[in-house]
């Protein structure tokens, strides 16, 4: 049996995450993380957000991506694993809201079709602070989160 997908609580995830992420103090980083490995990850620099997401060699075989999923990442506008590692995009800074809305829009997108993931039910997430008085606020989010206050 198939699992519904639960639209409405990804209609809540995505503009939740676009808010993190416009919020997002410059050097921190956010990684959203189901089962299995499976992983989207987001760098702010002082010019750009860098998003990442896992590649074939960090994935176990019921999870790894078909070509299919990569004919898919590449038409949604995702760069291709440099080195073997992760898929990457990237969205300029300073950015509008609108902007971030959009990139939202795809990281659910991808979430849902290409890592399988049901519902934001399923995510965890961790932030790491550039600065450890500028932390990311995640709280937006509604799922498990927390902040590692370590060096990354």
């Amino acid at each position: 049996m198939t699992e519904l997908r639960n639209d409405d609580d990804w209609q809540r995830f995505s503009p939740a995450l676009a808010s993190v992420l416009a919020r997002m103090p410059a050097w921190s980083n956010i990684a959203i993380e189901a089962g299995e490995n499976r992983w989207i990850a987001f760098l702010m620099s002082d010019h750009f957000l860098a998003c990442e997401l896992v590649g074939n060699d960090y994935l176990a075989p019921p999870h790894q991506l078909t070509p299919d999923n990569e004919h898919w990442l590449l038409l949604d506008g995702w760069g291709p694993p440099q080195r073997g590692h992760s898929w990457t995009r990237f969205q300029g800074w300073p950015a509008r809201i609108s902007a971030y809305r959009d990139l939202t829009t795809h990281i659910v997108a991808t979430m849902r079709e290409v890592l399988n993931i049901v519902a934001p039910g399923e995510l965890t997430v961790t932030g790491w602070p550039g600065n450890p008085d500028q932390a990311p606020n995640l709280d937006l989010l509604g799922i498990t989160t927390a902040i590692d206050t370590r060096a990354r």
